[in-house]
C-alpha cells in the first residue's frame, strides 16, 4: 500500500470499472429521488460537507472556523469514530451542524456481500442514534465507490445515497493530498461540496477553510447543512 493510495493502492482500475458500470442505475436511483447529487441552481446556498471523521483535532478546528463564519455544514461520520469519540459528535450538533452516514469502517464497499453493506450502514446509524439521539437518512459510500452490485443494495436501503458535485465519483484517496482536489473551485448555487476532516492529517482543509467560506460569501452564496439543500430523505425504496 501506499499513503496516497490507502486500501485502493493498486486497485483503481477495478474501481473506476465498477463505477462505470453502475453509471445506469445511479441515475436511475437519481431519478427515483434516491440519490442526491445536487440542489436547486436558483438558490443561493451551497452544502459544505466533511468526510471521516469525527477527529480528535480537526473536526475542533473546523467546527470553530464555521462557528466564526456563522456556516453550516454536514458532517459524514465513520461508525467507528462516533464510538470512540461521542464528544465531538455532540458537538458537531450542539454547533447547528447536520450529520450523514459515512459506514461503520469505511471500507471498500466492493469487497462486502450485501449483508455485511447493510450491516456497515446500519450499524452507523445506530451508534449516531445513540450518541447524538439522530438517525441521519443521508449514506455516503466511501470513496465513492458505487458499482451495480453495491447499488443493488442500496436501492433497497432506506439510506439516502448522497453524492457530491463535479459529476460521477472520483477515486478519493485517503491522505492530506485528496483535499487539494476536492476545494470548492467552480461551484456554484446548489452545489454540494466535498471535504475532509479525519483519517489523516486535515491541516490543509483547515488552513483553506477560511478562504473558502469566504470566498463563498463574497459571491452571495451561504453555506448551509445538507437538510437546507436537499429534499426530504425519502425513507425507503418506494419513497415509504
Amino acid at each position: 500500500m501506499t499513503a496516497e493510495g490507502g486500501t485502493l493502492t493498486g486497485r483503481a482500475e477495478e474501481y473506476f470499472e465498477g463505477v462505470r458500470r453502475g453509471e445506469p442505475a445511479q441515475k436511475a436511483l437519481t431519478a427515483a429521488g434516491r440519490c442526491f447529487e445536487h440542489g436547486r441552481r436558483d438558490v443561493p446556498k451551497v452544502a459544505l460537507t466533511f468526510d471521516d471523521g469525527p477527529d480528535p483535532v480537526f473536526t475542533r478546528q473546523v467546527l470553530e472556523i464555521l462557528d466564526r463564519y456563522g456556516a453550516r455544514a454536514t458532517f459524514f461520520c465513520v461508525g467507528h469514530h462516533v464510538a470512540a469519540l461521542p464528544d465531538e459528535v455532540r458537538r458537531i450538533v450542539a454547533g447547528g451542524h447536520g450529520l450523514g452516514n459515512h459506514s461503520w469502517s469505511h471500507p471498500f464497499l466492493f469487497d462486502l456481500t450485501p449483508g455485511q453493506l447493510r450491516e456497515q450502514i446500519d450499524r452507523t446509524t445506530e451508534e449516531l442514534d445513540r450518541v447524538a439521539g439522530t438517525a441521519p437518512a443521508w449514506f455516503r459510500p466511501p470513496y465513492g465507490a458505487l458499482s451495480p452490485e453495491v447499488l443493488a443494495v442500496l436501492a433497497e436501503h432506506p439510506a439516502t445515497l448522497t453524492m457530491w458535485g463535479r459529476g460521477r465519483p472520483r477515486l478519493v484517496a485517503a491522505g492530506a493530498r485528496a483535499d487539494r482536489q476536492d476545494r470548492p473551485g467552480g461551484v456554484g448555487p446548489g452545489s454540494v461540496v466535498l471535504m475532509h476532516e479525519g483519517a489523516g492529517d486535515r491541516g490543509q482543509t483547515v488552513a483553506a477553510l477560511p478562504a473558502i467560506v469566504e470566498g463563498l460569501l463574497a459571491r452571495g452564496l451561504e453555506p448551509v447543512a445538507l437538510d437546507e439543500l436537499a429534499p426530504p430523505p425519502r425513507t425507503g425504496p418506494e419513497g415509504a
